[in-house]
């Protein structure tokens, strides 16, 4: 009967056993996933950083792409101006040479 009453005991020291090599291996698992949530703090806090630079660049490329078509709209108006004049001074110059030519044909 005495070594029923110490199996027991054996038993109980085996399951403490168990249980603190569970309570070990819960700890590190812990550890591993606090390890992995600072990973992924410096991960997310990266991921922002990068996604501001390419906001900025895209602001960056926007205001160009905006300076750009003002630009081409300044000289397409320009252009158009001009286009107008040549139109006004040819016409002008045409008058003029009819005018010549009517003084020459009056003249001879």
């Amino acid at each position: 009967m005495l070594q029923l009453k110490s199996l027991p005991i054996v038993v109980s020291f085996s399951t403490l056993q168990l249980d603190y090599l569970r309570i070990i291996a819960r700890q590190q698992d812990i550890e591993r996933l606090k390890e992995t949530i600072a990973a992924s703090v410096t991960s997310k806090s990266e991921d922002e950083e990068d996604l501001k630079a390419v906001i900025n660049e895209k602001n960056d490329f926007a205001n160009k792409q905006k300076s750009f078509f003002d630009t081409r709209e300044e000289l397409s108006k320009k252009s158009a101006e001009l286009d107008k004049e040549v139109y006004r001074l040819n016409t002008q110059k045409e008058k003029l040479l009819d005018n010549q030519q009517g003084l020459v044909s009056y003249m001879f």
